[in-house]
C-alpha cells in the first residue's frame, strides 16, 4: 500500500512516461513483482535448482 501511495504521490503529478519523471518505470517494477508473487518464481528459481 505504502508503495502505490509514493508512486501516485510523488510521480503521478508528472504522468506516465519516465522520461519527464513520470510513473512508467515504478508501474512496471510493481506489476512484476505481483506477478511473481501470485505465480512463483517457477523452474529457474533456487528451491526449484536446490532441492
Amino acid at each position: 500500500m505504502l508503495v502505490k501511495l509514493v508512486i501516485v504521490k510523488v510521480h503521478g503529478p508528472s504522468g506516465y512516461w519516465a522520461t519527464q519523471n513520470g510513473y512508467e518505470f515504478n508501474l512496471a517494477l510493481l506489476v512484476v513483482a505481483i506477478a511473481v508473487a501470485l505465480t512463483g518464481a517457477g523452474q529457474y528459481s533456487l528451491d526449484a535448482i536446490l532441492f
